[in-house]
């Protein structure tokens, strides 16, 4: 849904297994996923290293992930915790980025598409940040 195309850049806050991952830098995207969780961490690392060249796994936190140079965004997260990433991304986005959030929607944004459970939105970024 994302349609991002090689040498893009892809942020998975919540990378869980690195699946998401692996799928981009199988496209030739550069993949970024931040996880919590450590058993997680180590998994995904050992999953994808293969595609190590493209894949960076983070250890920590997604609030404090640096979304500036994302060129589309994946997140599989809580709908409590939508409108303060809706909040991070306008903040933080100088450029036009592409969300698909699994299963949770933004309150009071449309989404552009919706398939399968996946929701996809455009947010035009602020260049004056």
């Amino acid at each position: 849904m994302l349609n991002l195309k090689s040498g893009q850049t892809l942020i998975e806050l919540g990378s869980g297994d690195g699946r998401v991952l692996k799928e981009a830098a199988a496209k030739g995207v550069r993949a970024i996923g931040y996880e919590i969780n450590p058993v997680l961490v180590i998994y995904s690392k050992i999953a994808t290293h293969k595609k190590r060249q493209l894949i960076q796994i983070h250890w920590g936190n997604f609030w404090k992930a640096p979304l500036e140079k994302a060129d589309g965004i994946y997140i599989f997260g809580l709908g409590r915790y939508m409108e303060k990433l809706n909040n991070k991304i306008i903040q933080e986005c100088k450029q036009p980025v592409r969300v698909v959030s699994f299963a949770f929607r933004f309150p009071e944004i449309e989404p552009e598409a919706e398939k399968g459970g996946l929701y996809l939105y455009k947010f035009n970024g602020s260049p004056d940040r």
